[in-house]
């Protein structure tokens, strides 16, 4: 029987090893219907407007080899957008054969111009259109119906402070100005 100790030097090795070569070990479980597990990657460009539209990809890949073809692809679009006018953020998921794309941005319209003219992302859709890469897949446009204050605690005194989006927050009553997170 594996103990909790044994579990404990198991991930440490790993994690040794994995740092001496730029990686680290995540222990996920294993899949449990409802429920699949795996990886997720976010960017953080420190953007705290709002966001006025989000896009939401996913693609189903038929083997290993397709999913690390999608996930390079992804990364590859990924830096190209980072520097682009209204994209705010970004966080992808992999688990299970599928990959998830959500990404931020000012407007709708700056989402749809700046995918069409992404070098990166029309070759990518190309391979899925025309090509033998993934089984299944969708993409969309969606716009925020409602954003809520983001709640914020003060790093002074800890008192809770709600910030309606596109607003900073205020000084609070200790004297501390709490600053907004980026939004993705």
């Amino acid at each position: 029987m594996t103990t909790v100790a044994d579990l404990d030097r198991i991930t440490e090795h790993l994690t040794t090893l994995a740092r001496q070569v730029g990686l680290k070990v995540l222990l996920v479980p294993v899949d449990e219907q409802p429920m699949s597990f795996g990886t997720a990657v976010r960017t953080d460009l420190g953007v705290t407007e709002p966001p006025g539209a989000l896009t939401m990809t996913w693609i189903e890949t038929a083997d290993p080899a397709e999913a690390v073809e999608v996930e390079e692809r992804g990364a590859a679009i990924v830096e190209s957008l980072v520097v682009q006018p209204g994209f705010i953020g970004f966080v992808g998921t992999s688990f299970a054969g599928r990959g998830h794309t959500f990404s931020a941005w000012t407007t709708p319209e700056a989402a749809a111009a700046t995918i069409a003219g992404n070098r990166d992302h029309r070759e990518a859709r190309k391979r899925f259109l025309h090509g033998s890469i993934g089984r299944r897949g969708f993409t969309s446009i969606w716009v925020p119906w409602r954003l809520n204050a983001q709640l914020l605690r003060c790093p002074g005194c800890g008192a809770r402070q709600a910030v309606k989006p596109g607003e900073r927050a205020t000084r609070c009553r200790c004297g501390t100005q709490p600053e907004v997170a980026s939004y993705f």
